[in-house]
């Protein structure tokens, strides 16, 4: 069996298109239909099902893929060994949007010794692309968030790609201003009041102006553009997962209870548990569980 053609395979999951996965690979659409064909051959099942919303795993298939995610894992750990890439501690991991992740992760990287030689990736991503780099090999830990309503649903997706989930903290948005902003001093807002202020959102996309937010909205995935927003225009407002303290000091922001706020957040750590960790690793897991959920606390 060709590691090549299950790469091949490995990357039709991946965007659930024969035809996308031949440009991307850049082969010929009947080449590349013709080593599936044969791949199904020699297994002996199909190992995708065709539907008019694309191609995805039939149930032997997700098993089939998720040893081929294996494989491929195996044989990076093996080229890493080679004569041409150096021997060492590499430590990757995904982050979502977290002023609390990037810290817990910033602070076990600052605690290492400061002979400690290692190569770190660290990627700030979606809850999906977080999950595929795992899957895919390209990441060791991550820490992913999403609603509350949909944890059901990203357990089963961490299941069907052999991930373990655990949940580290439950959480609602509060509002973050400036001090001179005027509710700054509220002990707690409700929505209703929050409608005449300017709203940063940590969107790319623009979405028409609606009556759930008169004052209008500022649209920046960049999270220092967000926090400078929030200090020279005195009307503007974010919500928020908590912030460590330090940080709000030191923008002389302030972190205000919502108590309509309808949303329950979840942040959970997500790693594979058959990947053999390595020192690094072990320290960033041990990390994240002991301190990542005092932030929430309170």
């Amino acid at each position: 069996m060709d590691i090549k053609h299950i790469q091949y395979l490995v990357e039709i999951e991946r965007v659930h298109s024969i035809s996308q996965a031949a440009e991307n690979l850049y082969l010929g659409q009947p080449n590349l239909s013709r080593i599936l064909r044969d791949m199904e051959e020699s297994v002996g099942f199909p190992i995708f099902e065709r539907s008019s919303k694309g191609v995805h795993p039939t149930p032997r298939g997700a098993i089939f893929l998720q040893h081929a995610h294996n494989i491929l894992r195996e044989m990076d750990a093996v080229t890493m060994l080679g004569p041409h890439n150096s021997v060492g501690d590499l430590l990757r991991v995904c982050i979502p949007h977290s002023e609390v992740a990037f810290r817990v992760v910033a602070d076990y990287i600052r605690s290492l010794a400061p002979d400690t030689t290692f190569d770190s990736v660290v990627r700030e991503c979606h809850v999906k692309r977080a999950l595929d780099y795992l899957s895919e090999g390209q990441a060791e830990i991550a820490i992913v968030r999403f609603r509350g309503e949909y944890e059901e649903y990203f357990r089963k997706e961490g299941t069907m790609l052999g991930l373990s989930m655990q949940v580290l903290a439950r959480y609602k948005d509060s509002m973050v201003v400036h001090e001179n902003h005027p509710l700054a001093n509220r002990e707690s807002v409700t929505k209703q009041e929050t409608k005449s202020y300017v709203q940063i959102v940590h969107s790319d996309r623009y979405f028409l102006p609606n009556q759930q937010n008169r004052g209008g909205s500022i649209y920046t995935v960049d999270r220092q553009a967000q926090l400078e927003f929030l200090c020279t225009l005195s009307n503007t407002y974010l919500w928020s997962a908590p912030i460590p303290a330090d940080l709000l000091e030191h923008y002389h922001l302030r972190q205000i209870p919502c108590t309509d706020q309808p949303n329950t957040y979840c942040d959970a750590l997500v790693y594979h548990p058959m990947h053999r960790a390595n020192a690094l690793e072990t320290g960033l897991l041990q990390k994240i569980r002991t301190e990542y959920p005092k932030y929430f606390e309170g």
